[in-house]
């Protein structure tokens, strides 16, 4: 049987009938078309996002919720075309195993619009919270996450400082954040069902494609536990040797706030109290940069030439045309590292 392969702006048609083609040769076109056509729609509503997250306005929120709510259609009815057109059961595994990603379609499986837009307007105003939160410091100095508040929580080793930010981000962004994160979680596992997973998190541990995900992480940890232990005996010392062990908890525990980090998940920044040698020969890169005049572009220049020498490709004139690799001034925006593909083989910020 032959089936034509149609494309209308947002669909594939199928105009032979219903019966399903087992024919892999048609389904290897009909993933090519696809791709074509998915990418294109990926790079509209990847540039809606961009636009938000680089300017955050309501005007941009609106044409970003728009275009996710115009890809959930789109990709609903690609997976319904999928289905009714090819039988994928047993295709090789990588053909298969790209139907099964075009049919897996997420939240855009719910039937309910308004629920879904409702999902992607509280994900919006949850990081404008999160990336517009302004902490008023005791010494009048006012400071958003990135990079005001972040170089304090990196750089100070005053005790009520350090706590005084920790507590101020969590008060601006947190308190701010948790009715409607709360929401957000109950309309995300609403609208997941619909793909036939009992919650978000049972979706999102599907990625990983392997049916022993939890235990697998449960085996690392409990293999890394020991030596955790040690290293966290370690560092509480010799905090304790820094700040004095009666502002530390008998139960064992490290204030989060003293870990140089917001969120307490790396050490790195405390390194100067940490170090186990303090008089073997060590080199501080930071300032080597400093005084070779180093600035946001060289680093990435760097970088790029580093990946170079080994083997891949140079970064695209549209990445350094178009990244936002400094904050601008005047207007509110994610700062926070993050890598953007915009589905042309070109466009990479």
């Amino acid at each position: 049987m032959e089936i034509a392969i149609c494309f209308t702006v947002l669909l594939f048609v199928c105009a032979n009938g219903q019966v399903l083609s087992t024919n892999e040769n048609e389904a290897v076109q009909f993933l090519s078309k696809y791709d074509a056509t998915v990418a294109n729609m990926w790079n509209g509503d990847v540039l809606a996002s961009w636009n938000y997250y680089t300017n955050i306005t309501a005007e941009n929120l609106e044409v970003m919720t728009n275009s996710s709510l115009l890809l959930s259609e789109f990709d609903k009815e690609l997976a319904a075309n999928a289905t009714k057109m090819f039988d994928w059961t047993n295709f090789n595994s990588t053909n298969k195993r790209q139907f099964e990603k075009i049919v897996d379609i997420g939240f855009a499986a719910t039937n309910d619009t308004e629920q879904l837009k409702r999902k992607n307007t509280l994900e919006a105003e949850l990081t404008e919270i999160y990336s517009t939160g302004e902490v008023c410091l005791s010494d009048d100095r006012c400071l958003q996450l990135e990079p005001g508040l972040t170089n304090v929580i990196t750089n100070s080793r005053n005790y009520n400082e350090l706590l005084e930010v920790w507590k101020g981000w969590r008060d601006a962004s947190g308190k701010n954040m948790r009715s409607k994160y709360t929401e957000f979680v109950d309309v995300m596992n609403k609208a997941i069902r619909f793909s036939n997973f009992n919650d978000t998190g049972e979706y999102w541990r599907s990625w990983y494609e392997t049916p022993t995900f939890e235990e697998d992480v449960r085996s690392l940890f409990t293999e890394l536990d020991p030596l955790y232990k040690e290293l966290h005996a370690y560092v509480r010392k010799r905090l304790m040797q820094k700040y004095g062990k009666e502002l530390f908890p008998t139960s064992g525990h490290i204030p989060a706030h003293l870990f140089g980090n917001m969120w307490a998940q790396q050490w790195s920044n405390i390194y100067d109290l940490l170090v186990p040698y303090p008089d073997a020969i060590s080199v501080n890169i930071t300032q080597k940069m400093i005084d070779k005049n180093y600035d946001v572009i060289k680093m990435y220049r760097v970088a790029e030439d580093f990946f170079s020498s080994i083997g891949m490709d140079n970064m695209t004139q549209e990445f350094w045309n178009n990244s936002m690799l400094i904050k601008p001034e005047g207007r509110d925006v994610v700062c926070h590292a993050s890598a953007w593909d915009f589905y042309n083989g070109r466009d990479f910020r």
